[in-house]
């Protein structure tokens, strides 16, 4: 599973190959969505346990993120539900995208505000944005970018980030209950 996009249309694209993906043939490409500005900052892709391919992605016009779903026939673009997750003006050039235990998503993107932490535990609802709830992990301008970020199994999510102001890699982490009331702690460089 592959998230990406086409420089030459500012469309998310997705890519599938189930065997011999050496081969450019063995590939199945779609366009998830056309109608976005997608820069090519980065977009994000989570596949979880049920198999549903999650995508999260900037759209630079009006600058906010937006996440695709699909639970099967994804290689169909008609198969893909999207969605604008954030407000507009908020940021998301470099969201990333996690499945955690139960089907949580876990989502972190760089704002105006910082490093912005979502989380959604509502299934296919996730395309509603009113389903997705959101921490501040690091307040501050500049925080947030080359965001990545992991779930382990008990919940616990580690993410690291760049502070381009600074030139810092940052991590940040919540091992106990992982809720938007869950303020991810930024640790110091040194």
């Amino acid at each position: 599973h592959v998230s990406y996009v086409d420089t030459s249309t500012n469309d998310l694209k997705y890519a599938r190959c189930s065997s011999m993906c050496g081969n450019p043939a063995s590939w199945t490409y779609v366009t998830v969505d056309s109608a976005a500005n997608v820069l090519s900052e980065r977009t994000g892709i989570a596949v979880d346990a049920s198999n549903v391919v999650h995508i999260s992605y900037h759209d630079a016009t009006p600058v906010n993120v937006k996440y695709a779903r699909c639970g099967a026939a994804c290689t169909a673009a008609a198969s893909w539900s999207l969605s604008t997750i954030t407000s507009p003006g908020t940021g998301g050039s470099y969201s990333s995208i996690a499945a955690g235990p139960g089907g949580v998503l876990h989502l972190t993107y760089d704002s105006t505000a910082g490093l912005i932490y979502l989380q959604c535990s509502a299934g296919a609802a996730c395309t509603n944005p009113l389903n997705w709830t959101s921490v501040a992990a690091d307040a501050g301008a500049n925080r947030g970018f080359h965001n990545s970020r992991v779930v382990e199994p008990s919940g616990a999510v580690h993410v690291a980030y760049y502070i381009s102001s600074s030139g810092d890699l940052k991590y940040a982490r919540c091992t106990t209950g992982c809720t938007p009331t869950c303020r991810l702690e930024p640790c110091s460089s040194s």
